[in-house]
C-alpha cells in the first residue's frame, strides 16, 4: 500500500511538473505577446508624435502664409485707396478744365458773333 501512495503521489507530482511546465510555456508565450505590444505601442507612439510634429510645422507655415496673404491684401488695399484718391483728383482737374474749355468755347462764340456784327466776319466762314 505503501508503493501504492507512494506511485499515486508520483503521479500527481508528474501532473503538477506537467501543468508547471505548461503554465510556464504560457507565462513564456504571453510575455513575448507583451513585449510585441510594448514594441507596437512605442512605434505607434512615435508615429503619432512625428505626425503632431508635422501637424504643428503645417499649421505654422499655413499660419505664417496666411499672415503674408493678410499683409499683401492689406497693402493692395492701401494702394487702392490711394488711386482712388488719385482718380477722384484728376477727375477734379478733368472737369475744372472741361469747364474752362467750356468757358472758352463761349467766349470764342461771343467773339465771333462780336466779329460777324462788326463787319470783320461772314456768318459762314469759320462758324462754330
Amino acid at each position: 500500500m505503501n508503493s501504492r501512495k507512494i506511485l499515486t503521489s508520483q503521479i500527481a507530482i508528474n501532473d503538477k511538473n506537467e501543468e508547471t511546465e505548461r503554465l510556464k510555456e504560457y507565462i513564456i508565450m504571453e510575455k513575448e505577446k507583451l513585449e510585441q505590444a510594448k514594441k507596437t505601442f512605442a512605434e505607434d507612439s512615435d508615429k503619432f508624435h512625428k505626425y503632431k510634429k508635422d501637424l504643428r510645422d503645417t499649421t505654422k507655415d499655413v499660419k505664417d502664409e496666411y499672415d503674408r496673404a493678410v499683409n499683401e491684401k492689406n497693402g493692395c488695399m492701401t494702394e487702392i485707396k490711394r488711386l482712388e484718391q488719385e482718380i477722384i483728383s484728376d477727375d477734379l482737374k478733368i472737369k475744372k478744365i472741361d469747364d474752362y474749355l467750356q468757358q472758352c468755347w463761349g467766349y470764342r462764340a461771343f467773339i465771333h458773333e462780336m466779329a460777324v456784327s462788326a463787319g470783320r466776319k461772314s456768318k459762314d466762314a469759320a462758324a462754330v
